[in-house]
């Protein structure tokens, strides 16, 4: 069994990975136990869940204007290569 901790920033730092499933196992499993800990964290991941949830909704029914879709894309394609 691992010993791995997980604390608040790295959590709101790997919370995007965890929900593509693109973290070690270890990694997972130090973030649910820090989620099973941690109500605030809890909190946003909850959230977080949620509004993922409603955008692949929103890809299903194609309910997305364009011109939205374009601009959000365009902001991410901005962000990853700043990073």
């Amino acid at each position: 069994m691992s010993t791995a901790r997980c604390d608040c920033k790295q959590l709101e730092k790997e919370l995007d990975a965890f929900h593509r499933g693109d973290l070690s196992d270890d990694q997972t499993e130090a973030l649910r136990r820090h989620l099973a800990e941690c109500r605030h964290c809890a909190c946003i991941e909850r959230h977080e869940q949620a509004f993922l949830e409603r955008l692949r909704t929103m890809g299903k029914t194609g309910c997305c204007p364009e011109a939205l879709k374009a601009r959000v894309l365009k902001q991410c394609a901005e962000e990853a290569r700043e990073t």
